[in-house]
């Protein structure tokens, strides 16, 4: 059984975006441990082979030393060559780290390991550097790991700033709690004055991404990935419906979609299923689009996945699509965005921009050339077809005159 994805025929109606208050706040560089939130522990890998030739300068390194090289990252796309040092009978003696990017280390870059207090990690044994990346400096903080083949390390700072919400100036703070040397992780933490008192306090923790409520007012957040700034769009209260309109041309025993809210959480969609008498006794199974629209706050969301099944005399065939579902919706594309708004109803369509992208491994060809082309069928908001069961697509290529030169079919499964 073919699938005829492009002849169903679906309405969108998506009702007019609400007004919202945006505050775009940036950020300074604190170089001081964070308030409230410590940072856990980074680790880098110390791989037992012997460094390239000419990374020391000469007399740098004393005679017998054992070393292992590691790259530990401190900024965005940026990180500091660490070099571990130990003698012949395996003590370890320090580390020598290329603090200004000098890329050739000396004895002058050896910090001998010793004492080191720090914020959740109580006594330990380490160094402690200041680094220079570009403009930026840093402070960097070494010790063994719990392996031999780790290093771990802590990067100091965090990024800090005041906003006005809810009458009140507040402070806020972003901190890189996993240290993958970007702060609008998953694992990060956005910290707002949530009381107005001029502290923050563990009660202040809250997501860099996703839906927050401060003061009342609920706010669509969003924290820049190099910690310079964190906006905060105004989202309404209330709820709102989605409904999935079905098409008319094609009997689905099934059909589900997943949308994705701002604050990461998932809301299926699906139609409700009625059965109908036939003559012969028998019943059918199918769907009607105008039950079970599905109520969700409102807000933005986008499309994580989609799957249709239809039932024909070949057996089941089944049209599965994926959307990108790390892309939070505040900072989304817009095309792949559907706004829900209090007390209106958002009928999707996912099937009104079914298409092709062609992809072909040449710009310009020749006659006689052979030219391989991928085709990826795609639906609204981003939808990617990943599978369709039999459905095909079939590619005629013609020359300037019109006639046929070649022709190919492909599956999409």
């Amino acid at each position: 059984m073919r699938v005829a994805i492009c002849g169903f025929l679906l309405v969108l109606l998506v009702g007019a975006a609400w007004g919202a208050v945006e505050v775009t706040v940036p950020l300074q560089f604190v170089d001081d441990w964070p308030p409230v939130v410590q940072p856990g522990l980074g680790f880098a890998v110390l791989p037992p082979e012997a460094p390239a030739a000419g990374l020391f300068a000469a007399g740098a390194l004393p005679a017998g030393a054992v070393v292992r090289v590691a790259q530990v990252a401190v900024l965005a796309g940026k990180s500091v060559l660490v070099v571990e040092q130990r003698d012949a009978e395996g003590k370890l003696a320090g580390y020598f780290v290329d603090a200004a990017g000098a890329g050739t280390l000396t004895a002058a870059d050896f910090l001998p390991i010793g004492a080191l207090k720090l914020p959740a990690w109580g006594e330990a044994r380490g160094v402690q550097v200041e680094v220079t990346l570009g403009a930026d400096k840093r402070t960097l903080l070494l010790a063994p790991g719990p392996i031999r083949s780790l290093l771990a390390y802590r990067v100091r700072g965090y990024y800090a700033g005041l906003v006005s919400l809810g009458g009140a100036a507040r402070q806020v703070a972003l901190v890189d709690e996993d240290l993958d040397a970007a702060f609008n992780g998953s694992n990060d933490a956005l910290l707002v004055d949530l009381a107005g008192s001029g502290e923050l306090t563990d009660k202040d923790i809250l997501p860099t991404r996703g839906i927050v409520s401060v003061a009342g007012t609920r706010y669509a957040v969003l924290a820049k990935a190099d910690g310079s700034s964190v906006r905060f769009v105004e989202r309404p209260t209330g709820t709102g419906t989605v409904r999935l309109v079905l098409p008319d041309k094609v009997t689905l025993t099934q059909a589900q979609v997943s949308l994705r809210f701002e604050n990461g959480t998932a809301q299926t969609i699906s139609p409700r299923m009625v059965d109908t008498n036939l003559p012969n006794g028998r019943q059918e199974h199918h769907l009607v689009s105008d039950g079970g629209p599905a109520t969700v706050p409102a807000g933005m969301y986008y499309i994580a996945s989609a799957t249709f099944t239809a039932h024909g005399p070949g057996g089941d065939s089944t049209l599965s699509a994926s959307g990108n579902s790390d892309v939070p919706a505040l900072d989304g594309d817009p095309q792949r965005l559907i706004t829900v708004n209090p007390g209106q109803e958002v009928a999707l369509d996912l099937f009104s921009k079914c298409g092709l992208t062609l992809t072909a491994d040449a710009t310009t060809v020749a006659p006689g050339d052979s030219v391989t082309v991928t085709l990826q069928p795609h639906l609204a908001y981003g939808l990617t077809i990943v599978d369709a069961g039999q459905a095909q697509s079939t590619l005629i290529t013609t020359g300037p005159d019109g006639q046929k030169v070649d022709q190919g079919s492909s599956g999409f499964g």
